[in-house]
């Protein structure tokens, strides 16, 4: 269960299933660097991260931020690659429907999404 993470970045204990989900995440990462015919020098440098950092991103450690997955994505071209995301929420729809609204609204003009 536990993912080993570089000596500088924070550890993040996940389950079996999330563990394989983000070295699945890795290894299609790792894939459009190589059919981009690049090293891992040459994504970080364009991505503004360090080395190490898209290395640990590439081998799908936990403690890799979401910053440096979308300044790598971006490098591969893909410039919104998060934007769908929780944009359709069939589950959390569907759970407020059957519960109601357990938190109160706030009262202090800003939107709550």
């Amino acid at each position: 269960m536990a993912d080993n993470i570089c000596h500088n970045m924070k550890r993040i204990d996940l389950s079996t299933d999330q563990t394989e989900w983000m070295e699945a995440l890795g290894l299609r990462i790792k894939a459009a660097r190589l059919k981009r015919n690049l090293t891992q020098n040459d994504v970080a440098d364009r991505a503004g991260i360090g080395r190490l950092a898209y290395i640990a991103l590439e081998k799908g450690h936990a403690g890799s931020s979401l910053a440096t997955l979308i300044r790598v994505i971006g490098v591969f071209g893909y410039n919104d690659p998060l934007k769908d995301i929780l944009l359709v929420d069939p589950i959390g729809e569907d759970l407020l429907e059957f519960h109601g609204r357990k938190r109160a609204w706030r009262d202090n003009g800003l939107a709550d999404f």
